[in-house]
């Protein structure tokens, strides 16, 4: 049998809410007492079986009044202690709808100071996201023919809902806190260690409700899951020095939309490319993937037709593209290229120049990749070498052809975009990034040097 929830365990108010918090208990079946501690006030809120049935405010007020007011604390502290129930019932209402009529006054006190309240959408959001879990949870141990109880970190589960943006990351690992990347920053949830017993009960309840993405890969190759809210989430299990870490990212996302990335006439610029190469570069790998099929929508939007991205994972999806964007394992493009005869082939991230062998250049107009360095002539230069070293042919082909290089943001300056000049290919097929990085500095081509033909 699987172990609840730990007797005690605690955090800071912020990343997580009181809301979030009583939902974890609820979906725990939990009972006991969880402490508030906010700017020199004091609550509580006992929760018996998951049931919040009595609340204590700064004011000594108990009962819905009070945990109306312990509710709306959005800063401070907070501490779960598991003790028995005395059976004492002084909230009658459900927990649900003590939180939604909480989150309601929220908004309502929002738009009173003039500022926008989104606490009941939001509570609604998690309600469904946690409803979602328990029904999931509940399947796989009747399937597993367990007790039925939800496994205990089902509660760090909860947080799979957090996750929208492709950058982000949820990490779980044994003997760590679970930990997350929101933006750019990673950071423990403040939830307790995970024992092994709990990453078992986690990893199976999460591999019985997924389905591989590859069906010919191996037991531990990448599965995906959709959650009630329509997000769609990659697993993977990565063993290190022995120790397995599941990592979890949204997949499948829509992709950015280049126009309002930054200036219109790099925009112009980047869909300018009639044959020949485009490079979207960023400093890191996700901003480059990002910038990549940013383009790749766009391109469609302007000129529809056959586009064949060659990707590992499928972390975007064009869903509304005009012409056709497929995205296929490198191991099938060879197969794929002669039935699709696509004009525009994408190497995503994870697609090594090797796995395009034998697809010759000259068989598609325009090409398209993520480079990744500390500049865009740094990283255009690198993924150049990569391209040298699997075809040699790639030097000629791709230094007497049009080459675009698009900068992602960085946060100090928008979307820029590169339509290089004879001498600027040169120093790109001679891998000399220092001089590239010199030249795109002194010049800026206009859209008119690389005009698609009519």
């Amino acid at each position: 049998m699987a172990a609840r929830i730990p007797a005690t365990f605690g955090g800071t108010l912020g990343l997580l809410s009181l809301f979030d918090v009583s939902q974890m208990l609820m979906l725990n079946r939990a009972t006991g007492c969880v402490d508030i501690k906010s700017d020199g006030m004091n609550g509580a809120l006992w929760f018996d079986e998951g049931r919040l049935v009595n609340a204590l405010d700064d004011a000594r007020g108990e009962g819905e009044n009070a945990a109306y007011r312990v509710f709306s604390w959005r800063t401070g502290t907070f501490e779960f202690r598991s003790e028995p129930s005395n059976g004492s019932v002084v909230i009658e209402g459900s927990t649900d709808a003590i939180m939604l009529e909480s989150a309601r006054r929220m908004d309502e006190s929002a738009l009173a100071a003039g500022e926008e309240g989104h606490e009941t959408e939001r509570l609604r959001e998690r309600q469904s996201a946690v409803e979602a879990l328990r029904e999931e949870f509940g399947r796989v141990a009747r399937e597993m023919g367990t007790t039925g109880e939800v496994p205990p970190t089902a509660f760090s589960a909860t947080r799979l809902y957090r996750l929208a943006r492709p950058s982000d990351r949820l990490l779980f690992e044994v003997g760590r806190s679970p930990r997350v990347r929101e933006g750019e920053s990673w950071s423990e949830t403040g939830e307790p260690p995970i024992s092994a017993i709990d990453y078992e009960s986690l990893r199976a309840g999460l591999f019985a409700v997924s389905t591989p993405i590859d069906a010919d890969a191996g037991p531990l190759a990448p599965r995906k899951i959709e959650l009630a809210n329509g997000v769609t989430l990659n697993f993977e299990f990565l063993i290190d020095a022995g120790r397995e870490m599941l990592w979890v990212r949204p997949i499948e996302c829509p992709p950015p939309d280049l126009e309002k990335l930054g200036d219109p006439a790099a925009y112009e610029r980047s869909l300018s490319l009639d044959c020949g190469l485009v490079l979207a570069c960023a400093r890191d790998a996700d901003a480059a993937e990002g910038l990549l099929h940013a383009w790749v929508a766009a391109q469609d939007r302007k000129f529809p037709t056959v586009t064949l991205v060659a990707e590992a994972l499928a972390v975007y999806r064009h869903e509304r593209a005009r012409g056709v964007v497929v995205s296929a394992a490198a191991r099938r493009l060879a197969a794929w290229t002669p039935t699709l005869d696509p004009e525009v082939v994408v190497l995503g991230r994870g697609v090594a120049w090797e796995s395009l062998h034998p697809l010759p250049l000259d068989r598609v107009r325009r090409w398209a990749g993520a480079a990744v360095g500390t500049d865009p002539a740094d990283a255009a230069c690198h993924w150049m070498a990569s391209a040298y070293a699997a075809n040699p042919s790639s030097h000629a082909w791709f230094g007497a052809r049009p080459v675009v290089l698009l900068a992602a943001p960085d946060g100090r300056e928008p979307l820029r975009a590169w339509a290089l000049t004879d001498a600027q290919r040169t120093l790109l097929t001679d891998g000399d990034a220092r001089g590239l990085a010199a030249a795109l500095e002194s010049t800026a081509v206009p859209a008119a040097s690389v005009r698609r033909a009519a």
